[in-house]
């Protein structure tokens, strides 16, 4: 199963409304289903400013989406 995020705004905004959360103090996991035949999940992610620098906060949504990856190929049937 492959790992769809959602990268404009318009898809932010639909998911705060429709989605699943998952949120702590740094982050938010947003994830919401779609409508496509493939019924993929679309999952966003939003870290805040307080960890620090853009590349910092990059690295770390890199490495979510590298453990949402393995975890959809093991437990995708969850999402």
């Amino acid at each position: 199963m492959t790992l769809i995020t959602i990268k404009k705004r318009c898809g932010f905004i639909k998911s705060n409304k429709f989605s699943r959360k998952i949120h702590s103090p740094n982050f938010i996991i947003q994830i919401l289903k779609s409508d496509e035949v493939s019924k993929v999940p679309l999952f966003g992610i939003t870290i805040t400013k307080k960890i620090g620098s853009a590349i910092m906060r990059n690295k770390i949504k890199r490495r979510l989406k590298s453990i949402i990856r393995e975890l959809l190929k093991y437990k995708g049937k969850y999402f």
